[in-house]
């Protein structure tokens, strides 16, 4: 699910009423589309596993008191 919401947010790079695209102009489009949909799900990912293991942690040092 996540490719293909990748693969529709980078295609929608051009608007087509421009006669002079230069490929390396695509690449740089697609690579800052895809930066900018990935980094925040990776930021997303990174706090969840965070507050995982911090609630893992807490209950791991609860259950050794009881």
């Amino acid at each position: 699910m996540m490719a293909l919401l990748l693969l529709r947010h980078a295609l929608s790079v051009t608007d087509g009423d421009s006669s002079d695209d230069d490929p390396s102009n695509f690449f740089s489009l697609f690579l800052l589309r895809a930066a900018g949909f990935l980094l925040p799900c990776y930021i997303m990912a990174w706090a969840i596993s965070i507050l995982q293991r911090r609630r893992q942690r807490q209950v791991s040092v609860h259950c050794s008191y009881d």
